[in-house]
């Protein structure tokens, strides 16, 4: 009968599931199709999108970057303009060349450094240091906010390296100062400067104009361009950037010479670095000096600038498919509503529940199934009540056996004990030693109760170890250690006596020397612990795992003190309680009692 019935439970399942699989197959993956071409056509039109706008936003941070540069720089170079020409430097440098305007007068130096001055202190910010410096020292007039020990300027040296400009004027990039040796730095600077006469001039010399290295620095770096991409300056002298960036992306002097080679002004330039990574330019040209200044980046940071909107975009794809999930299951939880109120009813009697009322309100073929159901179930409850009433037999004739197995054993070894009183003709001991014989029976047969309290059970094991200190006071003593609070709790009785006894006999005599039993009680949530503990013998790794593999085999091993009581345990509360056995060869033993609250 239980076979037909889970047969036919276990059919009306498949049935149910077969039929609502069927409907979220059909919707769920169209709903998903759809949303996955709507969500990569959207991704793929806005990456587009967003790929350009960042194309054009890092060219017109070029541009902007570009014209203020110039801007400074075109300032900077209106000054050195201005100086040239300036009446009192062509009146100095007119008397340098030859005596045909008479000695230099100190009103000259005056009215030079004056000018110095004003240029260097309007333009502090930008400006690291001036030089005005001819006829091999003749004329030598300087100005910056450092010291220095002296000026290295060899006029024939500059002069080979450059040369061909009309103008003469020349623009270095960022370099070493390699004019003024500092005493307490050794600082960066760019520079802008003429050249006057050649090495057979009468007049021949150098106006120099060194900007601040943090003037160019802090342009750079202010522009920001990607996660791995930098400004930087490129002229015939090299390259310029201040950001530093993993090697693989960095550029090598290739793509510095191609770059000064291309003949647009601007534009944007595609090549691979030695490292493989493919690199992109965009750049432009500063009008005052012919400089590039180039954007560089990997390309992949382009693409992951998109990879935001990609996680927006999956994110409501996900959504998207989550809901229409929903909505499908939903509309199959319409269909099949019937059949899952069934199911769920029948998911109970699974869970051993067999009182759960199946109604019959029509006659359909749900109806049928809920009365065809409902009779099985009786028929069912019949059978188990049944099993209980002989499992119930079974185990109350079990209790009796072992619990007549536990009593003499304990009778006669406190009998023996009092015969040995008896015998040394301690009758006083003797006669405490019956008293607390007789409480220990009293408490024993409890009105023939299995169940007593706590407080009773440990007045029944006191009764016991008085009996055995009696007569066995040197060889150990023992302590109790149970809260009084936890004497309202309800516990199998003779359940610790027979493990006392145990600890002592197998335990504490096997061993030299005074032992100490203790006996602790506490409470762990839902279940109540009781500890007995012995300074005894201890066992060995072998022995012990007799004993523990004793417990698991009822019909195995000897004695009956510990397998007793385990199984009485197990029989009264079930197989979560019971006893837990440690021990160490030498150290003693540890008998762990857990039973649950019950007041």
């Amino acid at each position: 009968m239980l076979k037909k019935l889970s047969s036919r439970l276990q059919a009306l399942l498949d049935w149910r599931c077969s039929l609502k699989t069927t409907i979220l197959w059909s919707f769920i993956p169209v709903i998903i199709i759809i949303v996955l071409a709507i969500g990569m056509l959207t991704y793929s039109l806005a990456a587009q999108q967003i790929e350009a706008n960042a194309y054009v936003n890092i060219r017109d941070t070029v541009i902007q970057t570009r014209n203020y540069l110039d801007n400074r720089l075109t300032a900077i170079f209106e000054q050195l303009v201005v100086l040239e020409n300036d009446i009192d430097t062509l009146s100095l440098l007119k008397r340098l060349d030859g005596q045909r305007y008479g000695p230099i007068q100190p009103g000259d130096y005056i009215r030079m450094d004056r000018n110095l001055e004003r240029i260097f202190s309007s333009h502090y910010s930008i400006l690291d240091s001036i030089l005005v410096y001819f006829n091999n020292g003749r004329l030598i007039l300087s100005k910056k906010d450092y010291m220095s020990s002296r000026i290295l300027f060899d006029y024939n040296q500059w002069r080979s390296a450059f040369q061909g400009n009309r103008s003469e004027y020349y623009w270095r990039n960022v370099h070493d100062n390699d004019v003024f040796q500092s005493l307490d730095t050794k600082n960066r600077i760019a520079s802008v400067f003429k050249l006057y006469g050649n090495e057979q001039s009468s007049l021949n010399g150098i106006i120099l104009f060194n900007l601040r290295e943090d003037f160019v620095e802090n342009i750079l770096q202010n522009a920001k361009i990607s996660e791995n991409g930098f400004l930087a300056l490129i002229n015939q002298d090299g390259m310029v950037n201040f950001k530093t960036v993993p090697k693989r992306y960095q550029i090598d002097d290739r793509i510095r010479k191609m770059l000064l080679d291309r003949e647009e002004p601007s534009g944007r330039l595609s090549i691979r670095n030695n490292a493989g990574e493919k690199m992109m330019l965009i750049y432009d040209t500063l009008p005052i000096n012919r400089w590039k200044l180039a954007a560089v980046f990997p390309e992949d940071d382009i693409l992951n600038i998109a990879g935001f909107f990609k996680k927006i975009t999956l994110t409501v794809m996900f959504l998207l498919i989550l809901a229409g999930v929903f909505l499908s299951n939903l509309l199959a939880q319409i269909v099949t509503r019937p059949l899952s109120d069934l199911t769920e009813k029948v998911k109970c009697v699974k869970a051993g529940n067999l009182d759960v009322p199946f109604d019959s309100k029509g006659s359909n073929e749900i109806d049928i199934l809920n009365e065809g159901i409902h009779e099985l179930l009786g028929r069912v409850r019949n059978l188990l009540k049944q099993v209980r009433q002989e499992q119930e037999q079974k185990r109350l004739a079990e209790l009796e056996t072992l619990q007549a197995q536990i009593k003499p054993h304990f009778l006669y070894n406190t009998l023996d004990s009092i015969r040995q009183l008896c015998e040394m003709r301690e009758t006083r001991d003797a006669g405490a030693m019956v008293e607390a014989l007789a409480k220990f029976f009293r408490i024993s047969i409890s009105g023939g109760k299995e169940i007593i309290s706590l407080a009773d059970e440990v007045e029944h094991i006191q009764s016991y170890l008085l009996i055995l200190k009696m007569r066995y006071s040197d060889t150990f003593d023992y302590e109790i250690n149970i809260n009084k609070e936890l004497f309202k709790f309800k516990v199998l009785k003779l359940t610790l006596q027979p493990l006392i006894e145990n600890a002592i006999y197998h335990g504490i005599k096997q061993k030299r020397g005074q032992g100490l039993l203790v006996v602790n009680g506490w409470r762990n949530g839902p279940k109540l612990i009781l500890e007995i503990c012995d300074s005894g013998a201890g066992m060995s790794e072998a022995q012990l795992e007799r004993v523990q593999q004793s417990l698991i085999d009822p019909e195995g091993g000897r004695g009956y003190g510990l397998k007793n009581v385990h199984r009485r345990l197990q029989l009264h509360y079930g197989p979560e309680y019971g006893l837990e056995i440690e021990s160490e060869l030498g150290k003693g033993t540890r008998i762990r009692v857990i039973l649950p609250v019950e007041e």
